[in-house]
Parts: structure tokens; C-alpha cells; sequence
């Protein structure tokens, strides 16, 4: 049991207090923050109650008493990201201010071990960070920002930054950040003081140690595969492009660019899974005929069958599908093994149709009315900020498109990526005459089911002015 408590906190940070006895009290709580504000002599009253209230609107969005929530701020910091802004009826500068208040207290209050460095984001740079930093563009002066007041805080000079200077701060941060995937914020940093530190300017600067990537490549690499496969493949993905349109063997129906690309994931996907169950060494497979021997499709689909526990997968149903179009379209078994094929290609366990858990989660979001209007008025508030934006900028322009982006969504659905192509005169053609109709048309080429579209725009989102 003592492991047991050891170990939790070490990686929470959070120490419970041992007594003279040998006894150790519990471990504090967000209501143990609470009581502790009262005495930042630091603070007015009325800045004492507002911060007390934050933290126990907090414990509000938690879904729980402050005396149930254990002060660990990697826990509530994961917490605090499943709540539902919208459906709770907070604002995101509301969620900012419940943010600043806990690492505040938390920096302040001593309950958390390593948690006195909360705050220094805002604290003044030394002078020698100043004038690094200000060198700089912004990508270094934002990505060093939590490094620059942490060493100026310490009196740590840049050419001192070190591994442990680094560590130090990521250990500080850990215990008393809400920041999430702190192992890439550490990657992030590395990188990031390593490449300034290259520079010519800053010769006396250190380089530090850069964490490995979590991210691992799982595929086989195209240059792993012999260059007769990958001829092979490059002439099959010509040939289904339709570029050809008279040649004697010409595909029934070319595919669009956008299959093309999955056409080739699947394939990809289906060699990976190959060479992962063990059949076969990448540099073996010389043509895709080599791919479709139905002993190899056995094992490529027998070992995606295991990785998803047996469960319908769609992107498993996607392969065994693309690799019997591979093996009757481009390789041309003969009527045996395309039936042995096909055979097990249906077996594969795949869904009905159905939309997926986590889609069926989000769209539950909108069976609350307040959630819905809010989307439905967002458009018109993302607009009125661009209108009253005092100096319109490229940020401006972003706003300025999500709020035009989604007014379509609502309106007229289809894929995002038909959505990011949209141009005006190509797809969007605005008639200015008052009895005249606006339309959006996109080619059935340019749509995944090669089917066009064309919508009537509403009159209140084809307005020049904007909504």
C-alpha cells in the first residue's frame, strides 16, 4: 500500500503529510485551496471572494463537491477539458478565468510541493531574456516564453540554460500547469531553444537534450519496397484515374483524386499488415500480384481481425474490398481465386452503416436547445466581431471565414474538404439583383459519391453585408 502511495505521488506531485506519528494526513483538496485563499493578505476582500468563487464554479463544472476533488492538477486539468462550455453555459472567458484562479492559488498556496513558480508567465523578463527574445520572431518568443520567465525568475541567465534548467521547469510545470501532453510542450521546447542556440548570434548558448517523439511510425516505408512494386502500384493508380478514357482495358469508372488517395491507403495499409504478421520481408513483394495470393490476403486480414479484437472496423471491410478490386481489375486472377477471395472479404466484420459512437456523442451535444441556438447565432456573433475589429488583420480574415463556414454547414451540408475548396464564380455565384437567386454548385467530379450539388443560398447569407 505505501508503494502504492509512493508511486502516486511522485507522478501527481501531490505529497500527503506525515505527522510526528508515522500517520499521514489525506492529500489536499480543491476545498482545502478554497479555504487557504482566505489568507492571501496579498489580495483584497473582493478579490479574495471572486477567486474563491472561481474555484468552486469549478467544482461546479467538475460535477462534484470541492472536498471530493483532489488537488492534482494533471487530473483536473483532464477534467476540465471533457466539460462542455456551451452546454454548462459558461463563456470561454469565464473557463479562462477559472483556469488563472486555480494555478494562481495553487502557486500561492504552498499545498502543492513544487507549485511555487505558478504565475510567472506574467512576471518581468530579465534583461538579457528581453533582449534575446526580442531578436526574435514570434514563433521563438511564444514557444520559449514559459523558459525565458521561469530562468528570469531563478536570476538563470540563457547561456545557462541546461538539461536540468529544462527539467526543472517541466517539473514545475507538471505539478502545477493544466497544460495537457506536457512530453510534447518538453519535445516543443527543446527543439525550439536548440535551433536558436544553432544560430550564428548565439554562440555561448548551450544545446539541450530533445526528448524522442511518442509518435511512432507503424506503416512500411515506400522506400522499403522494392521499385518494381512501387512501378507497379504507380501505373494501377494511373490506370484508375481514367486518364486514358479510349484505351482498350480502361477502368468502367475512374476514380476522383480524392479516392485515389484512400485507394492507395488501403493498400498501403494492406502490405504494412503483410509484412507486420511476419509472411514476408517488405523488399520481397516485386508487383501487386504478389500482394493478392490468397495466402497472403488471409494473413493481412487474419492480422487486422486481431488488432481490432475482432470488432467491425470500416477501414478493415475498406481493404479487403480495395484488395479484390486490385486482384480481378489490375492482376486478373483467374475465376477461382477471385472466388476465394471474395470469400473472405466477406467475412471481414464490418458495420452496418451505422454512425459511430463518438459521432453519435457529439451530434447529443445538440439535443440540448441551448447548445443548438447557440450554433445557430454564432455565425452573427463571429460576424459582428469582424465588423467591429479595430485594426482587421489576417486573425480578422480567419474569423471572418468560420463565421461564413459554418453559415453554410447550417444551411447546406456536405464535406468539409468541398467546404475549403469553395471559391466564388467557380462554386459560389451571388446575383445582386433583389429577385434573383444566389447558388453554390459543385461538379460531381469534385464530390466523393460523383454526385453534383447545388443549393439556393438564403437570401440572409448572400447579402453582401454579411448576415
Amino acid at each position: 500500500m505505501n508503494a502504492l502511495v509512493d508511486n502516486h505521488s511522485f507522478a501527481t506531485g501531490i505529497m500527503p503529510i506525515t505527522l510526528a506519528g508515522g500517520t499521514a494526513t489525506p492529500a489536499p483538496t480543491l476545498a482545502d485551496l478554497v479555504s487557504a485563499v482566505e489568507g492571501f493578505a496579498w489580495l483584497d476582500r473582493k478579490k479574495r471572494n471572486h477567486m474563491q468563487g472561481r474555484l468552486l464554479r469549478l467544482a461546479s463544472l467538475l460535477g462534484d463537491t470541492a472536498a471530493a476533488i483532489p488537488l492534482d492538477m494533471s487530473e483536473i486539468g483532464q477534467r476540465l477539458e471533457k466539460v462542455d462550455r456551451i452546454a454548462a453555459g459558461v463563456s470561454a472567458k469565464t473557463i479562462t478565468n477559472i483556469r488563472w484562479a486555480l494555478i494562481t492559488a495553487v502557486g500561492k498556496s504552498g499545498l502543492v510541493p513544487g507549485a511555487v513558480g505558478v504565475g510567472r508567465h506574467g512576471a518581468k523578463l530579465s534583461e538579457k531574456w528581453e533582449a534575446l527574445l526580442a531578436g526574435e520572431g514570434l514563433a521563438f518568443r511564444a514557444g520559449l516564453s514559459r523558459l525565458a520567465h521561469y530562468a528570469s525568475s531563478q536570476g538563470i541567465d540563457p547561456a545557462a540554460i541546461n538539461d536540468q534548467v529544462v527539467s526543472d521547469l517541466m517539473a514545475e510545470l507538471k505539478v502545477a500547469s493544466l497544460r495537457q501532453n506536457q512530453a510534447r510542450l518538453h519535445r516543443s521546447i527543446a527543439l525550439l531553444w536548440n535551433k536558436l542556440a544553432a544560430g550564428e548570434a548565439h554562440g555561448d548558448l548551450r544545446l539541450v537534450e530533445v526528448p524522442p517523439s511518442r509518435s511512432r511510425r507503424t506503416r512500411v516505408e515506400w522506400d522499403e519496397l522494392r521499385q518494381t512494386f512501387r512501378d507497379d502500384l504507380e501505373r494501377y493508380l494511373v490506370w484508375c484515374s481514367g486518364s486514358d478514357l479510349y484505351a482498350a482495358d480502361a477502368r468502367e469508372k475512374a476514380l476522383n483524386a480524392e479516392s485515389l488517395v484512400t485507394h492507395k491507403r488501403h493498400i498501403h495499409a494492406a502490405l504494412t499488415s503483410l509484412v507486420r504478421s511476419g509472411a514476408v520481408e517488405p523488399g520481397s513483394l516485386l508487383t501487386l500480384s504478389d500482394l493478392v495470393r490468397t495466402d497472403y490476403v488471409e494473413r493481412i486480414l487474419q492480422h487486422r481481425h486481431t488488432a481490432v479484437r475482432g470488432q467491425k472496423n470500416y477501414m478493415n471491410a475498406s481493404v479487403a474490398t480495395v484488395l479484390v478490386q486490385v486482384a480481378r481489375d489490375w492482376v486478373k486472377v483467374d475465376e477461382e481465386v477471385l472466388k476465394r477471395l471474395k470469400a473472405m472479404a466477406r467475412k471481414v466484420p464490418r458495420p452496418r452503416g451505422e454512425m459511430t459512437a463518438r459521432n453519435r456523442e457529439t451530434l447529443r451535444r445538440f439535443d440540448n436547445p441551448a447548445v443548438l441556438r447557440t450554433l445557430d447565432e454564432l455565425p452573427q456573433v463571429l460576424w459582428a466581431e469582424v465588423l467591429a475589429a479595430p485594426n482587421p488583420g489576417r486573425w480578422t480574415l480567419a474569423t471572418a471565414q468560420a463565421a461564413i463556414a459554418i453559415a453554410i454547414e447550417t444551411f447546406m451540408a456536405f464535406r468539409l474538404r468541398n467546404l475549403s475548396e469553395l471559391s466564388f464564380d467557380r462554386h459560389v455565384h451571388l446575383r445582386a439583383a433583389h429577385d434573383a437567386a444566389s447558388t453554390l454548385e459543385i461538379a460531381a467530379e469534385e464530390v466523393k459519391g460523383n454526385r453534383p450539388l447545388a443549393f439556393d443560398i438564403p437570401t440572409e447569407l448572400g447579402r453582401v453585408d454579411g448576415f
